[in-house]
C-alpha cells in the first residue's frame, strides 16, 4: 500500500495500494465498505472530504479522481498533470483541491455551482517534482514539498492567472510572491501544518523532519532518529505531538519543546 487516510470522524479508514484500488473499512468491526476502482496505475494518495461524503485520490496514471463513497462511484476525473500525481489534498472547507506531480506543476482546483471542480490556477516554482501539499488551516495558505529540497510557502488567488497569449508571445509568466524555506540537504517529501497554523513540518530524504515557525519562517526545530527518507509526517495531540513515517519501516511520536 502506498497511502491511508482517516474520515473526519475516524470511523472510516481508506487505503490506497499498486494494485490501481482504494478499499475503504469501517474501524469498529474492520469490515471493507467500499472498493473504489478507476485509476490505470498504482494509488498514491488518498484523502476525505471534510464532510466525509466524498475522496480524492492521486495516482501513477497522472490523474487525481474524486469519488462518491457512497455510490463507490468516480463523479470527476481531475486531468492537468503530465506525470504521476503524488498527492491530492481537499481544502479546509472542501471548496478546493491541490494537486501536486513529477511534473513540477501544483494545481488549485476550485468547486463551481455544478459540484464539479475547475482549475482555478497553477504554480510551478518548484525546481522538480513536487511530492506534497498542505493547506493552512485557514484555507488562505499552501505549503509544497519539492525535489529541490525547498518548501515553498504560497497565496492561490496571488497566482498570476495563466495567459495564453503571454505564452504563444514567448514572454515569461509573471513571478509569484512565495516564501522559501530552506533547510533539507536533499528533497522534501512531506509537509504539514499544525492545528493554529503557526507551525509547519517538513520531512525530506535527508532523513529529518523540521519544525519551522510559520510567521518568522525560520527552523524552530530538528529531528534526527530515523534512518532512511522521511515519507509522511502530521500534527497529533492538538499539536501536541509529531507523528513520522519512513522508509526505514517504522513510525515514530516526536514531542518537540514548544
Amino acid at each position: 500500500g502506498h497511502a491511508v487516510a482517516f474520515d473526519p470522524t475516524i470511523q472510516y479508514l481508506a487505503t490506497g495500494s499498486s494494485d490501481h484500488r482504494i478499499n475503504i473499512y469501517r474501524l469498529s468491526d474492520g469490515k471493507q465498505t467500499a472498493r473504489l476502482t478507476g485509476h490505470d496505475d498504482a494509488v498514491l494518495s488518498v484523502a476525505f472530504s471534510p464532510d466525509g461524503r466524498l475522496l480524492v485520490s492521486s495516482g501513477y496514471d497522472n490523474t487525481a479522481r474524486l469519488w462518491d463513497i457512497a455510490e463507490s462511484e468516480t463523479l470527476q476525473v481531475l486531468e492537468r498533470h503530465h506525470w504521476w500525481v503524488w498527492d491530492a489534498e481537499f481544502s479546509p472547507d472542501g471548496q478546493q483541491i491541490v494537486t501536486a506531480g513529477q511534473d513540477g506543476k501544483v494545481v488549485v482546483w476550485r468547486r463551481g455551482d455544478n459540484a464539479k471542480y475547475a482549475r482555478q490556477t497553477e504554480f510551478t516554482q518548484h525546481r522538480g517534482a513536487v511530492y506534497d501539499a498542505s493547506f493552512a488551516p485557514d484555507g488562505k495558505q499552501i505549503a509544497t514539498a519539492g525535489y529541490d529540497g525547498r518548501v515553498l510557502l504560497w497565496t492561490p488567488t496571488k497566482v498570476a492567472p495563466i495567459d495564453i497569449q503571454r505564452r504563444l508571445d514567448g514572454l515569461p509568466d509573471p513571478p509569484t510572491p512565495f516564501v522559501e524555506l530552506v533547510e533539507h540537504e536533499g528533497p522534501v517529501r512531506t509537509v504539514a501544518f499544525g492545528p493554529s497554523g503557526d507551525r509547519l513540518v517538513s520531512g525530506g530524504q535527508d532523513n529529518v523532519l523540521i519544525v519551522w515557525n510559520v510567521a518568522r519562517q525560520t527552523p524552530q526545530a530538528k529531528l534526527r532518529g530515523h534512518a532512511s527518507h522521511v515519507r509522511s509526517v502530521a500534527f497529533a495531540e492538538q499539536g501536541a505531538a509529531i507523528l513520522s513515517a519512513s522508509r526505514d519501516e517504522s513510525v515514530k511520536l516526536w514531542r518537540p519543546e514548544q
